[in-house]
């Protein structure tokens, strides 16, 4: 059965392009409904410089980053979110089909079957848990640091990695020195117990303020409450359901004004 709906699929896409884009942008246009963050864009982002999209999966980020700098760079190590990239994509993005983590070289990915944005490298991840009814599939990928590409002129990079995050910015550690590029990171306590708090506290080393978005305003991460802002009853197969927050955006201490400064009028006109 799985055979033929890739068959059925890729006839589809075949005889119609113009109508598998269409449905792809609809898909876009809704999963950006839910990820508030991605207002934020125009205000983290340089024209002149990069984005990094770590765990860029079916595009979403890259989609709404690719106005707003000169340069996408996408990591993904799945090839059947790859493939995805480059269809609709093609040569608008730098693709890098690897995973990024603290040291390099191969690793197993995981996920339930037939779920790619859950894909991780993180054993603390308890995949097995979320989606008890599901075989866990592995995917073989090659594990490199961000530090190891050298970078330059990055503006922004959002990382999604389903409770790796800590490993990716300890690979990353010399670039987040070198550039200080604003951060939108996703970190949940039911992927990796502790890393809300650990993640905040190797920012602060670094030079970073943390936020998180509620009603539209950015609140300092000081009043974030795990209890409150990340219950896990809020959370589930279908997405948020109540209030919870997984999103952090981090911005070095001496732009934090500015982006405040910013954000006010953008929210004026909303």
């Amino acid at each position: 059965m799985g055979l033929l709906r890739l068959t059925v699929k890729n006839a589809i896409e075949h005889l119609a392009p113009g109508w598998m884009a269409q449905r792809y942008l609809r898909r876009i246009e809704a999963a950006s409904l839910a990820e508030k963050e991605i207002a934020l864009l125009p205000l983290l982002c340089q024209a002149d410089g990069i984005a990094i999209d770590v765990g860029a999966n079916q595009g979403l980020y890259v989609h709404h980053l690719l106005p707003l700098v000169s340069q996408v760079i996408a990591f993904e190590p799945l090839p059947a979110m790859q493939a995805q990239l480059r269809r609709f994509y093609a040569d608008k993005i730098r693709l890098e089909p690897v995973a990024l983590s603290r040291a390099p070289g191969r690793a197993q990915l995981r996920m339930p079957a037939g779920n790619p944005s859950w894909a991780t490298m993180a054993q603390t991840n308890k995949l097995e848990m979320a989606q008890p009814d599901k075989a866990i599939e592995t995917v073989d990928a090659e594990v490199r640091t961000l530090d190891s590409y050298d970078y330059r002129h990055v503006s922004l990079i959002k990382i999604d990695v389903e409770g790796n995050e800590e490993a990716v910015l300890e690979g990353a550690v010399a670039t987040l020195r070198r550039e200080q590029p604003n951060l939108i990171i996703e970190v949940e306590e039911r992927h990796n117990a502790g890393s809300v708090q650990r993640v905040a506290q190797f920012l602060a080393a670094l030079g970073y303020e943390g936020f998180y978005l509620l009603d539209g305003e950015l609140k300092p991460l000081s009043t974030f409450d795990l209890a409150r802002d990340q219950d896990i009853h809020n959370v589930g197969l279908q997405g948020k359901v109540g209030r919870y927050i997984n999103n952090f955006i981090y911005v070095p201490h001496e732009r934090v004004a500015t982006l405040l400064e910013n954000l006010r009028p953008a929210q004026a006109l909303h």
